[in-house]
């Protein structure tokens, strides 16, 4: 790809953020918040979908996952970046496509939601090269993720005999399949997600706000930090042309501001 992967990453911004139940048994579900980015220029698009867990529900008691500061770059994040020169888009991060807890179905939601999205602007692009997990290529754990990209539309190729290393790829982004089982894993609003857990959970989601908010304003403040920080350096870059070429104009600013 001819498209910077990396700049797209540093520069997407969030466009949307759900929460949503999985159901790891009859009586236990796994709640967590996915949060939608996005960036884009002329050359080519990125977006991405990423899950953090919030808190486990057993019977009527709910408990707190222990609940990260950020959601992260390599767990449970799943992305594309589209080449708009070369028309082609490659699966993120790294070519990996992995999520944990295993066996939820938190991957296939994950992918779905990056498939359905690339499938409505981009549905003749080549799908590029990604590589497949090697950690995850043998025996029982081999068959579980080639059964999985296969279910999802992606040919693969294999470097070993053993079907251990390997890529996957795809002709086209339409002839995946952006399909998850939508009785195991239900999308909520925040508002939704409350009233649905009801007291049980008010703390928690109200921990998960304040920390969210602590990391905007953090993200804001850091913003405007740089902004007056570029704003003097301007300043005193045209101070300091003034002084070279207008010595007595700067003489009288001087004066004035004292």
């Amino acid at each position: 790809m001819l498209v910077n992967e990396i700049r797209y990453e540093n520069s997407a911004h969030i466009t949307e953020e759900i929460f949503i139940r999985v159901w790891e048994s009859d009586e236990t579900a796994l709640y967590g918040a996915i949060r939608f980015t996005h960036a884009k220029d002329e050359f080519g698009e990125f977006f991405r979908v990423q899950f953090r867990p919030i808190a486990t529900q057993f019977l009527a008691f709910t408990y707190p996952v222990r609940i990260r500061e950020k959601y992260e770059h390599l767990r449970n994040s799943l992305q594309i970046t589209v080449c708009n020169r070369t028309k082609t888009a490659k699966f993120g991060p790294k070519g990996n496509i992995t999520a944990n807890p295993h066996g939820l179905g938190i991957g296939t939601y994950l992918l779905s939601k990056v498939i359905e999205w690339a499938q409505k602007s981009y549905p003749d692009y080549k799908v590029a090269y990604g590589s497949l997990s090697s950690v995850d290529g043998y025996g029982e754990k081999g068959k579980r993720r080639n059964a999985f990209y296969r279910n999802r539309g992606f040919h693969l190729s294999f470097e070993d005999a053993d079907e251990a290393e390997g890529h996957f790829s795809a002709d086209q982004i339409s002839q995946l399949n952006a399909r998850w089982n939508k009785d195991k894993i239900q999308e909520f609003t925040l508002n939704e997600f409350v009233d649905h857990l009801g007291g049980t959970c008010r703390d928690i989601v109200e921990k998960y706000e304040r920390e969210n908010n602590v990391l905007k304003y953090n993200l804001e403040e850091s913003s405007k930090d740089k902004k007056a920080y570029k704003n003097a350096a301007l300043i005193f870059f045209i101070y300091f042309l003034l002084s070279i070429f207008f010595p007595g104009v700067t003489s009288w600013l001087v004066s004035f501001i004292r």
